[in-house]
């Protein structure tokens, strides 16, 4: 995801779906070194910054819980252009009939 400015942030938060939940979602912030009027994704240098992961939301510990919000927060704001989230493998679900780890709108 390209940020329209240049941008300082100290968390990002994710809010889950209430049925399609991927396992884990990798996060990478990016930024250009040159020519930050024009960032190019191709130029970006890309740091891992953790990793969120979410409960199936069948199990004894999440049911009746619906979405779960879960946060990463950095030691202090960072300046970055672009952020990655990398979702890996969704939760299985009865509900999820098509293996989906998120929802477009």
């Amino acid at each position: 995801m390209q940020l329209r400015n240049r941008a300082a942030i100290d968390r990002i938060q994710l809010l889950s779906h209430g049925k399609f939940i991927p396992k884990s979602v990798s996060i990478e912030v990016g930024d250009v070194s040159a020519d930050r009027d024009n960032p190019d994704l191709n130029k970006a240098i890309f740091i891992p910054v953790g990793e969120i992961s979410f409960l199936n939301g069948q199990d004894k510990e999440s049911i009746g819980k619906g979405r779960q919000l879960q946060t990463i927060e950095f030691g202090g704001a960072q300046k970055v252009t672009f952020v990655k989230f990398i979702l890996r493998q969704n939760h299985f679900n009865r509900q999820n009939e098509y293996n989906q780890v998120s929802k477009n709108r």
